[in-house]
């Protein structure tokens, strides 16, 4: 995985301001800071991958000590619009003007926007992700198994017949991330795309009685080999560059399973602000 230079921004600790509210202190952070983080963000990942036609999907993560006025939306996706015009670039996104195409309107917003907030962690952290996609084709895909999937033979025939065979005509190395389980479809898609941002690379292979989401190592390399075996190429090119699976809760009569798929044009990077100011990281060229 390569690198580009850091934009780290040592200047930018005027876009954060720490306040007192009682026995509490929080981290106020500026709409404009919003703006100013994704602006500085995308233009530093297209610098590392020049073109005209892209799109950003932005995840958020708010911890639980930010003060913000509460269109953190708003602010962001107006950074994005700003280093599209600072571009000239166009994203492969449409809106619908009319019931029917051609009536259709390019957007200039990120193609999927999600802000969480989070209960561990620094109260007074804000992490925004970029992905950058110049394909402009969906990444996700559901499953809609049972219980009887989850056991060694039933799971190596799935991968084999559902997962595998789909996978075939990417452009190589790809990355896979499989989101086993979930209480909702939406659940299951969302945490394979977040496994695929490295969100998760940090949990245990073992779980608890508490719906601790976990990382089984064991399933992820037998995908992995299963991709080399079926989908490798004589000469020996790699198939897939990284295999993400987790495991989540689920209600006891279903199984949902989602599927995401990360190709190597994509780029990441990552912007977080904190009492000390703005620090964008290096984009990964993925």
């Amino acid at each position: 995985m390569n690198e580009s230079p850091s934009p780290h921004l040592p200047e930018s600790a005027a876009w954060t301001t720490v306040v007192e509210l009682g026995a509490h202190t929080f981290m106020e952070v500026s709409g404009e800071a919003l703006r100013h983080a994704s602006r500085t963000a995308v233009l530093a990942a297209r610098e590392a991958a020049p073109g005209t036609s892209f799109d950003v999907t932005v995840r958020a993560r708010r911890g639980r000590g930010v003060l913000t006025s509460g269109d953190d939306e708003k602010w962001i996706a107006a950074g994005v619009a700003d280093a599209y015009n600072e571009l000239s670039a166009t994203p492969t996104v449409v809106s619908a003007s009319g019931q029917w195409p051609p009536a259709e309107t390019v957007v200039h917003q990120p193609a999927i926007l999600e802000i969480r907030q989070t209960t561990s962690g620094d109260a007074h952290h804000y992490a925004i992700s970029y992905l950058i996609t110049t394909d402009g084709a969906l990444r996700g895909r559901l499953f809609q198994e049972t219980k009887a999937t989850l056991n060694p033979s039933s799971w190596t025939e799935f991968l084999l017949n559902q997962v595998v065979p789909g996978l075939a005509g990417l452009p190589r190395p790809f990355r896979v991330a499989l989101a086993v389980g979930g209480t909702s479809a939406e659940a299951s898609l969302g945490t394979a795309a977040s496994a695929d941002a490295r969100e998760f690379d940090h949990l245990d292979d073992e779980g608890d009685d508490e719906g601790t989401p976990i990382r089984p190592r064991e399933m992820e390399a037998e995908l992995s080999a299963l991709l080399e075996a079926e989908l490798g190429a004589p000469a020996g090119e790699p198939v897939c560059s990284q295999v993400r699976i987790i495991r989540l809760v689920r209600h006891g009569g279903s199984l949902p399973i989602g599927l995401y798929v990360g190709l190597p044009t994509d780029r990441l990077i990552h912007a977080v602000l904190t009492p000390q100011g703005l620090d964008v990281s290096p984009v990964e060229m993925r």
